[in-house]
């Protein structure tokens, strides 16, 4: 896993949960990636130093990375959470 700034990028995504409420959540887990990184990924960019050299490019790939680990966390603790509801439902 990429644990860049993995602290800063975790809050920004669970700000971004936050804000929405649950049934949004729900009726969008399937494309939650596509919605964070629209939203999260572009406060990460304004928010981090732009420079000329490419380790801007390696910095940023590296916000997505870590981004992408946490929205994979939160879809699968999602997902099997759902799933023992339903087990003790049915």
């Amino acid at each position: 896993m990429t644990d860049y700034k993995y602290e800063e990028i975790s809050n920004y995504f669970n700000d971004f949960i936050k804000e929405r409420p649950d049934e949004w959540i729900k009726d969008n887990l399937d494309d939650l990636h596509y919605h964070a990184f629209n939203s999260v990924s572009l406060k990460l960019a304004r928010a981090t130093p732009r420079s000329n050299d490419s380790t801007s490019g390696l910095q940023y790939w590296r916000v997505i990375k870590t981004l992408e680990d946490i929205v994979q966390k939160f879809i699968v603790s999602r997902l099997t959470d759902t799933a023992i509801d339903n087990r003790r439902k049915g």
